[in-house]
């Protein structure tokens, strides 16, 4: 299959968004139609955008996104670039083949929150995946991914910022194949976990009572430390105190 000259539609956010875009916007910006952009204070996306000096009537506000809107948006392949949001069946209507989405996780693993921190905590594979949308959660069939190696001296933020950095090199990779209709989507195996964000506060307590093995324990703490972020954590005599950990290999 050739589908060379797809046209493209994208929604951009964050570090990773702002790098796929100027990527982009060298590489082929004859076939993007349009750009969807969160209005925000500091955003790197707009940055890139008026550096490179996109055409403005292709740039759409996602708060400007009605239903008469997304109805006028079509392209062959839509991309979710770090998109914080849940997406619906408008936006899937986007596209004529499909929507790609970039997760921070080696899935089936880790679906859903904060991949950085179940990979760690849970001893499950971590990396990187570009995969097709429906209407359930990181449930698409995979397209491409990357496995990252994860160390004793990796912690939560280091296996986020390797995710940021892995993630706009496989999409990098794979771009004009996948638009070009050179990779075929293979469905996830089964099996894998699925995390809520309101799981990661319980599942970060440590119980002064509970009988932990070492590993279980320098896992738990490492995979939530993430600094300015919130660590592991515990209560003793009505107070709450707070645990990071850092390991290094000895020379």
């Amino acid at each position: 299959m050739n589908l060379k000259n797809s046209s493209v539609g994208i929604f951009a956010d964050g570090t990773v968004g702002a790098q796929i875009v100027s990527f982009l916007l060298d590489a082929d910006p004859k076939n993007i139609s349009f750009i969807c952009i969160i209005e925000k204070d500091g955003n790197p996306v707009w940055d890139v955008l008026q550096l490179k000096s996109f055409n403005a009537d292709k740039i759409i506000f996602h708060k400007d996104l009605s239903s008469e809107k997304m109805q006028s948006l079509k392209v062959d392949v839509g991309f979710l670039c770090w998109w914080p949001y849940i997406v619906k069946e408008d936006t899937l209507a986007v596209a004529e083949r499909f929507v790609v989405n970039t997760h921070p996780s080696y899935l089936p693993f880790c679906r859903g929150k904060d991949p950085n921190f179940w990979s760690i905590a849970h001893q499950e594979p971590f990396g990187v995946t570009l995969h097709t949308v429906n209407l359930k959660i990181d449930a698409g069939d995979i397209l491409a991914q990357r496995e990252i190696p994860v160390t004793w001296q990796d912690n939560g933020k280091t296996l986020y910022e390797q995710s940021l950095k892995e993630m706009v090199s496989l999409f990098k990779k794979t771009y004009f194949p996948i638009i070009n209709g050179e990779l075929t989507p293979k469905k996830q195996p089964e099996g894998g976990s699925f995390h809520y964000r309101k799981e990661l506060e319980a599942a970060s307590e440590i119980d002064l009572d509970k009988t932990y093995s070492g590993r279980e324990l320098l896992n738990l703490l490492r995979a939530r430390t993430f600094k300015p972020h919130p660590a592991a954590w515990f209560e003793d005599d009505g107070k709450r105190y707070n645990v990071t950990v850092e390991i290094t290999e000895d020379d």
